[in-house]
């Protein structure tokens, strides 16, 4: 039998809530770990909740830079090109294996292209032949097209929002091979990438390993990406850490981590 709820407790709680400060709030909202059950609380806090920035924030300190932008893909009701740009501001990286991952599955979803048509005018013309390279079916992998894609429910705009940050960053480079499957191709032997290789796919291109299917974003990360080969764990972690103090480096500001990003899988 479930135990019963103290509804005056519960009162006194919401009233509480409601005439915090807006900092100290603030401050709760990023340190809990279900932001949307403690937008139900109250209205202040749903409208709270409702911020781009503080959505931003809490994906940033949960996920990690490296994995926040993922993890908001991954939420396709909220995800939108305000909080592509807030997600920016607030340190989230743009890894070019996200953007070539997530033009796979589109492009080859008919019904991403439905919604597509007629929206084309928003690729920048300075990077449209990027875009057009990445939306053409003969970089689409079919098989990661699935029903349960990570990325398959977006919007024309988040997507492209994400596509055209993508090409700022890396459309002067001519890569033609899938970082995810240089990075699998590595991780299980069959090709042996330099030190040098390996920190420039992490530092230049801010490589972070993507638990592409929904049941590896839902179970263990190490279970379904590393679990034969635990060997290049420590160096994919020091990698990760050195991105880390790259990237603080080229904004100028302190590690606030003490240590390699953490890699976590939630349910959305």
């Amino acid at each position: 039998m479930p135990p019963r709820i103290n509804r005056s407790l519960t009162s006194s709680a919401r009233a509480t809530l409601t005439s915090m400060p807006d900092e100290i709030l603030w401050e709760i909202c990023l340190r809990v770990d279900n932001l949307g059950g403690l937008a139900q609380v109250c209205r202040r806090l749903h409208l709270f909740s409702k911020s781009n920035t503080l959505r931003a924030q809490y994906l940033v300190k949960t996920y990690g830079r490296p994995y926040a932008m993922f993890h908001a893909i991954a939420r396709p009701k909220i995800f939108d090109p305000l909080l592509c740009k807030a997600l920016i501001a607030a340190g989230a990286t743009i890894s070019l294996a996200l953007v070539q991952e997530l033009t796979k599955v589109i492009s080859v979803s008919r019904a991403f292209r439905s919604r597509a048509r007629g929206q084309t005018h928003i690729c920048l013309s300075r990077h449209s032949h990027y875009i057009q390279r990445y939306f053409s079916s003969g970089n689409a992998r079919i098989e990661y097209a699935k029903k349960d894609s990570w990325c398959l429910n977006l919007t024309f705009l988040a997507a492209t929002a994400v596509i055209i940050e993508g090409a700022i960053r890396y459309s002067h480079l001519r890569l033609e091979t899938s970082e995810m499957e240089l990075f699998l191709d590595w991780t299980t032997g069959r090709i042996a990438l330099s030190r040098a290789a390996l920190e420039t796919m992490f530092l230049e291109r801010q490589f972070a390993p993507l638990p592409l299917r929904m049941e590896q974003y839902k179970a263990s990360y190490t279970k379904n990406l590393l679990s034969n080969v635990l060997e290049n764990a420590a160096t994919v972690s020091e990698l990760l850490y050195a991105q880390l103090i790259h990237n603080s480096r080229k904004r100028k500001t302190p590690v606030v981590s003490s240590g390699p990003a953490k890699i976590k899988m939630t349910k959305t």
